[in-house]
């Protein structure tokens, strides 16, 4: 079964394109089918123009050039037996490409934000994202033969146009997370988080939370990813890197994902609540999307709303024991439900479906 993948970003850079469908390809391979993928960018400087304010001109005029080309290749290439596409198939522009692309083969929509929305309720992004016209969705899903969605909320919108959807996680690869953090006593708490320029102002947002409890609890807090900087805050930082990612995680005691409760926030496939359970790290998240569902309060983590609720977790998960048990608890909850096999597997089923009806239809 040949599949292609038209993904917008370089191998390896961006969380959603990494922890889904880059993932899942070696396990699809082992279930027979070849998945291609075809990157509308390759350079991550190009990325990071697009993302700067105003936008770097070279890498808006790589944009374009790299869209008019995947225009081209949609009605030259042979078609495969079902083409997947991720988020979009341009970041700028209507959905031409799709269009062209669904005359020739069945398009199965893949996506983990709420990327319907306007720009402006989206964090960190400038007039690049403002042309992708996220009005396309809509027409995207419409188009779609299939559509896999990160989460529920998503799943609800996406129902609105297109009746074959499948809600189908963001997962973490249990061979590479295959260490358990091994909790010891020592103060102060480490306390981490892992994200990008697009959801820093979330973290942001909560650091004087974290210094009015800094005040009767030492922490330190380790951010990766990102800068940030509070003057009652002792905040150690690291840059991302894939290669050391394991590695730069570790040294959390106790892993958060604060929080908005917003249209864009709920639509959030709470990947770095997995990452940290994943390596037996108990998570204190807001109670906003996602979260509700993959953290059971008092067992595997606790949902926190406010800074008396931060507080009361933090002193929990203060005793070490008690952070092993958490720890625990969180990676069996990653390999019951959010495992590479796992959602490869699903989506792997979600493929074979559309193929086998547009080869009865044929």
């Amino acid at each position: 079964m040949k599949v292609i993948a038209l993904v917008p970003y370089p191998f390896n850079t961006v969380g959603g394109q990494r922890y889904r469908l880059e993932q899942w390809q070696p396990e699809l391979n082992k279930m027979g089918i070849d998945m291609e993928f075809r990157h509308l960018l390759r350079h991550p400087k190009i990325v990071e123009g697009l993302w700067m304010r105003p936008p770097n001109m070279r890498s808006m005029i790589s944009l374009t050039t790299a869209t008019l080309g995947r225009a081209w290749q949609a009605l030259v290439s042979a078609p495969p037996d079902v083409v997947v596409v991720y988020r979009e198939a341009s970041l700028i522009g209507p959905p031409i490409i799709e269009a062209l692309t669904a005359l020739r083969a069945p398009i199965v929509l893949d996506f983990d934000d709420a990327i319907w929305l306007s720009p402006h309720k989206a964090p960190g992004y400038s007039l690049a994202t403002f042309m992708r016209m996220p009005w396309k969705t809509s027409w995207i899903m419409r188009m779609s033969a299939a559509v896999s969605a990160g989460n529920q909320y998503l799943a609800d919108y996406a129902g609105r146009y297109n009746d074959n959807v499948d809600v189908i996680p963001s997962t973490i690869d249990t061979t590479r997370y295959a260490r358990q953090k091994k909790h010891s006593a020592g103060e102060p708490i480490v306390l981490g988080w892992s994200g990008s320029m697009g959801t820093t102002p979330y973290l942001a947002a909560i650091l004087p939370t974290l210094a009015e409890i800094a005040r009767t609890i030492p922490l330190r807090l380790r951010v990766i990813g990102a800068e940030v900087s509070h003057p009652d805050l002792d905040i150690e930082l690291v840059s991302w890197d894939s290669e050391s990612e394991v590695d730069d995680l570790l040294p959390i005691d106790i892993g958060i994902m604060p929080l908005p409760d917003d249209p864009w926030a709920r639509g959030k496939c709470a990947m770095k609540t997995l990452q940290y359970m994943g390596l037996g790290i108990p998570a204190i998240v807001s109670p906003v999307g996602v979260n509700t569902t993959i953290v059971n309060h008092g067992v595997n983590g606790f949902l926190a709303r406010d800074c008396s609720e931060w507080q009361h977790a933090i002193a929990a998960l203060r005793d070490p024991q008690v952070r092993n048990r958490f720890g625990s608890a969180a990676r069996q909850t990653v390999a019951e439900g959010y495992s590479t096999h796992h959602g490869a597997s699903r989506f792997a089923s979600l493929l074979q479906s559309v193929a086998a009806r547009s080869h009865q239809a044929a």
